[in-house]
């Protein structure tokens, strides 16, 4: 798809947000590069509105070739991005660089409260590198049994 423009708008209120000063460096290039990732529209109320938020598609591969982030840059810039409120991840994708179930995004307001006693914390699940994807799997199912049964 043909970008209609070459520019993208930034709010006077996050530039100069506690949030913002808070980001490292490298993690303000991937913020710009998510704000070019929105799909706008106008709602009826005349207000722009995000139609793809919570399903922004960022692959590493991608920061690497745009960026030239190696793959720990990345994941530091998306968790810092996270720990501020710019970012919230909606899907955690299968890790292994596939097309079939990559990692799903949204551009979240939660930093508007960053450094109050309302802000929402949010954090990525960290992977159990000894037990690699698979023991992700019976793991988070492990999880799902103990959850049903204290329900009871």
């Amino acid at each position: 798809m043909k970008r209609k423009n070459n520019g993208f708008f930034i709010d006077y209120e996050l530039y100069r947000s506690n949030a913002f000063k808070d980001l490292k460096p490298i993690s303000v290039w991937v913020l710009l590069e998510f704000f070019t990732k929105r799909q706008l529209k106008k709602n009826s109320s005349g207000c722009w509105a995000c139609i793809n938020n919570g399903k922004i598609i960022f692959p590493y591969r991608e920061a690497k070739n745009k960026l030239g982030l190696h793959s720990a840059q990345f994941t530091r810039a998306i968790d810092n991005l996270m720990e501020v409120g710019f970012i919230d991840l909606t899907h955690s994708g299968n890790g292994s660089g596939s097309q079939k179930d990559p990692s799903l995004y949204a551009i979240s307001e939660r930093w508007r409260k960053y450094g109050t006693s309302d802000f929402e914390k949010h954090e990525r699940e960290k992977e159990d590198r000894k037990l690699g994807f698979q023991g992700n799997k019976k793991k988070a199912a492990n999880s799902n049994i103990i959850d049903l049964a204290s329900r009871k």
